[in-house]
């Protein structure tokens, strides 16, 4: 975050949503105004992670995980302009989860009203599909990978030891009827054909079960059939997306019925079957919600503009100095010299609202 202001920053997720328990992991989300060199050249700056988990390690969050996500005001202002659910709860967030607060994001928080509009149902809506789907997809492909293994070591236990066998036709259709989650479908090709090494593809779907198996490999999902994580995440978001289509705000901790029934989920209490009843009730609730919704059409995206343009500019003016620099004829670095900048015709903000400055 070197030369970059942080302006907000507080704890997110479950901790958030009062929904955290012993095994929780945290999780961090950060806003901070870009410096006059991310703003002026080349190369943008607008997100850093500093989680502590790599995208790339196979394996769930543990308690001891960080997850730490930072956004630059011009990222964040965009995001929330197409009501992203993690961008948009951040504007709710109370004090106790509350780490950095400047007052440039006070002044944000203070005018959520302009960020809501009618597209919280779709976006809302949207991601809890997505999160249905995706504790649908991923059992599915698991199963299926685990039974295109078992068929190759039962049918083919010689095959798939040679480095010179090659797939038969008969094979190679057998393994695409039953992969239909498999990579190729996903660009509506076939992943096997005739002439592929016997040895090669069995080792590629070993390789990608046990890539895979950790998302799926836990009691409760062998006992449900489910994802108990993403199933949350679904009914949680149905929630939020019914109250600020209703109240046109989100309160934090969640409390009530929507509380007991999320930590039902969460913590393995509710059947795959009782759990569809229970996405229908929430999805339903937020339909007749946005029937009713009062919010706008579409975000205020005329006061954000006006806001962003204002905030940068009056960073740029009063950095002190550039934190680059530059190539001169003789090819040698040097520091780029300040520019002098022509006052605006009108602010919507005072310099003393932005920084504070007597």
């Amino acid at each position: 975050m070197t030369n970059r202001k942080l302006l907000f920053k507080c704890q997110s997720g479950s901790h958030l949503y009062g929904l955290n328990t012993p095994e929780s992991d945290i999780d961090y989300v950060s806003v901070f105004l870009p410096s006059t060199y991310d703003v002026l050249s080349l190369q943008k700056c607008e997100y850093i992670n500093n989680s502590t988990k790599s995208s790339t390690e196979d394996r769930r969050n543990t308690k001891d995980d960080i997850d730490d996500v930072a956004y630059s005001l011009p990222r964040y202002l965009t995001l929330a302009l197409g009501a992203n659910p993690n961008l948009i709860e951040i504007l709710f967030a109370p004090k106790n989860v509350v780490e950095v607060e400047d007052p440039i994001f006070t002044y944000i928080k203070e005018n959520y009203s302009k960020f809501l509009s009618a597209r919280v149902f779709d976006s809302f809506m949207g991601f809890a599909i997505s999160q249905r789907k995706k504790l649908e997809y991923k059992k599915t492909r698991f199963t299926q990978l685990q039974n295109a293994i078992e068929f190759l070591e039962e049918n083919k236990p010689d095959l798939i030891k040679s480095s010179s066998a090659l797939m038969s036709e008969e094979t190679a259709n057998y393994l695409n009827s039953i992969l239909s989650h498999y990579k190729g479908k996903k660009s509506q090709c076939e992943s096997f054909h005739v002439g592929l090494p016997f040895k090669m593809i069995y080792e590629k779907l070993v390789y990608e079960y046990e890539r895979y198996g950790y998302r799926v490999r836990t009691d409760h999902f062998k006992r449900l059939g489910y994802d108990t994580k993403f199933a949350s995440h679904t009914i949680r978001l149905l929630h939020e997306g019914r109250q600020l289509l209703e109240t046109g705000s989100l309160q934090f901790p969640i409390t009530g019925k929507a509380f007991d029934d999320i930590m039902s989920v969460k913590t393995a209490q509710v059947s795959i079957e009782d759990f569809y009843k229970l996405c229908t009730e929430y999805e339903d609730a937020c339909r007749k919600a946005s029937e009713k919704s009062l919010l706008p059409k579409s975000p205020d995206w005329k006061w954000e503009n006006d806001f962003l343009v204002d905030t940068l500019f009056f960073s740029i003016k009063t950095e002190k100095e550039y934190p680059s620099r530059g190539i001169n004829s003789n090819g040698e670095s040097i520091k780029l010299e300040r520019v002098e900048f022509l006052e605006p015709n009108q602010f919507t903000l005072t310099r003393q609202q932005l920084f504070g400055d007597n």
